[in-house]
Order: C-alpha cells, then sequence, then structure tokens
C-alpha cells in the first residue's frame, strides 16, 4: 500500500475523531500511518480510483487525444464496484479492461438517450 494512500486513511480516521485523543493530530496520524504501514507489510494492494477511470481518453476526428468528459464521479464509482464484484484474477484489472467497462457505459449511456440505468449501468 502506497504511503499516501495510508496517510490518507489515517487523515479520514483522525477526522471523524478515531484516533487517540490525547495526541496531536499530526502524531495521530503519523501513528496510525506506521501501525498500517506494519499491518501492510507482507501484502501488496493495487488501487484504481475514480480519477482513473476519467483519466481514459480517446480520440477526437483529428486524431488527438482528447479527455472523456461525458462521465460523471459516480457513473465512474459505479464501473469500479462492477469491476470488484466481476474481477477475474486471470485477467486482473488493467487498462484494456477499464477500457472496456467505460465503452459499455458509453454504449448504454447512449442508447438511454444520456441515461444510466441505476448502478448496473456497466
Amino acid at each position: 500500500m502506497y504511503e499516501h494512500d495510508l496517510k490518507e486513511m489515517a487523515e479520514n480516521l483522525e477526522k471523524a475523531g478515531l484516533l487517540i485523543p490525547v495526541l496531536e493530530p499530526e502524531m495521530a496520524v503519523k501513528q496510525a500511518v506506521e501501525c498500517m504501514q506494519k499491518s501492510w507489510e507482507d501484502k501488496v494492494a493495487f488501487v484504481w480510483c475514480v480519477h482513473d477511470i476519467k483519466s481514459l481518453t480517446t480520440t477526437d476526428e483529428d486524431g488527438n487525444e482528447v479527455l472523456d468528459s461525458w462521465m460523471t464521479d459516480e457513473e465512474a464509482m459505479t464501473i469500479l464496484r462492477y469491476m470488484r464484484r466481476k474481477h477475474d484474477a486471470e485477467i486482473g484489472i488493467n487498462w484494456t479492461v477499464i477500457q472496456h467497462y467505460v465503452d459499455e457505459l458509453k454504449y448504454e449511456k447512449e442508447r438511454n438517450n444520456g441515461q444510466t440505468e441505476g448502478n448496473e449501468a456497466v
């Protein structure tokens, strides 16, 4: 697990008041990160986020790459949830897999005149 991910989690715990209240917030976050790092010493996790999904590009009519701005954060999160449910350990999650689900969502949205159908859009 990347240290910046652990720090973000620890900061969220501190904001929620779930860390040791006798410590200064910065020290509590530091200790929480150290504890989580120990927990992750013998593990790895690959983290995909909404930004990753929305960062995919398409090619416009002139052949230039442009960001797909048609997708909402919630739709990107729907793709992440769907990939988690349908994860194939033989293939993994990679840019090709993500592009497949983005294309499915885009097709579904175009077919339904810009509307996706709940959380099962893909």
